[in-house]
C-alpha cells in the first residue's frame, strides 16, 4: 500500500485536500480513485485512507473511521 506524508493534523472519519506534491506522486504510480493508501504526519501514527478524485487535480483522502496504527 503507497504511503504518503501529509504536512497537517490528520484525525479519523475526516476527508481533506492532498497536498500537490502528494498528487503529482499518486499520478506517477497511477492510481485509481478508491484505492487504499496509507498516510503519516510524523505524530507516530498512519491512517490508512481511501483515495477520493473528483477532477483532474482535484485528489481528496478519506481517512478510515477508528484506524490510527
Amino acid at each position: 500500500m503507497p504511503r504518503f506524508y501529509c504536512p497537517f493534523s490528520l484525525s479519523s472519519d475526516t476527508i481533506f485536500r492532498l497536498p500537490e506534491n502528494t498528487v503529482r506522486h499518486i499520478n506517477s504510480l497511477r492510481l485509481k480513485n478508491g484505492e487504499t493508501i496509507t498516510l503519516f504526519n510524523g505524530n507516530g501514527c498512519e491512517y490508512s485512507a481511501h483515495l477520493k478524485i473528483d477532477g483532474k487535480n482535484a485528489y481528496n483522502a478519506q481517512v478510515f473511521a477508528g484506524n490510527a496504527i
